[in-house]
């Protein structure tokens, strides 16, 4: 018991504390010995605290993150907006998912790199669908869509965006393939 007592206070060897037996169990110590024992457990208590604060701060704000991340995502495989646009490392728009649309479409819209539209897919309750390609200049050369009253149509444009070429397919499913030549030369 007296070594235990020994151990605990941080003074003296097991000899020291067996001659103080005879006071009771109580060891004798100067005024320095026992300020530098406060001391050293006062530091000890410190760095002790210091790590606890450390601790429940960080807790506090893996919490705090983890509290905002649930409110902003309340299906984490789901995202909902109305447009989306992707830059390239200029910031120059070069693809735009768009639903904004007052009158109902819907457009997937691919740009070059100096921000021409190129390709654009759509669709509209009362349009149906469709995809046009575009020319290095921006001008529809390609056209093809479905409309709601079963017509669909692929059309061919020369660079003035006239049409050339038409195949298409009527509501009762006839089909015409129509070409509009400029001139013809024999």
């Amino acid at each position: 018991m007296t070594s235990t007592a020994a151990l605990s206070l941080g003074c003296g060897d097991s000899a020291q504390a067996h001659k103080n037996t005879n006071t009771g169990g109580h060891i004798a110590m100067t005024i320095e010995q026992r300020l530098s024992n406060l001391e050293a457990q006062n530091a000890t208590f410190a760095r002790a605290n210091r790590r606890l604060r450390l601790t429940v701060s960080g807790l506090a704000v893996l919490v705090g993150v983890g509290f905002l991340a649930g409110m902003n995502a309340a299906d984490p495989d789901e995202m909902t907006l109305r447009k989306l646009s992707i830059v390239d490392a200029k910031g120059t728009e070069r693809i735009v998912l768009d639903a904004t649309d007052a009158s109902g479409e819907a457009s997937l819209a691919h740009f070059d790199s100096v921000g021409r539209r190129r390709i654009t897919t759509s669709t509209a309750s009362a349009r149906g669908a469709c995809v046009n390609y575009s020319d290095k200049n921006g001008k529809v050369r390609i056209a093809a869509g479905t409309y709601g009253n079963g017509y669909a149509s692929l059309i061919l444009t020369d660079k003035d965006q006239k049409a050339r070429i038409r195949y298409a397919t009527m509501p009762d499913g006839s089909a015409t393939i129509t070409r509009n030549d400029v001139t013809v030369e024999e």
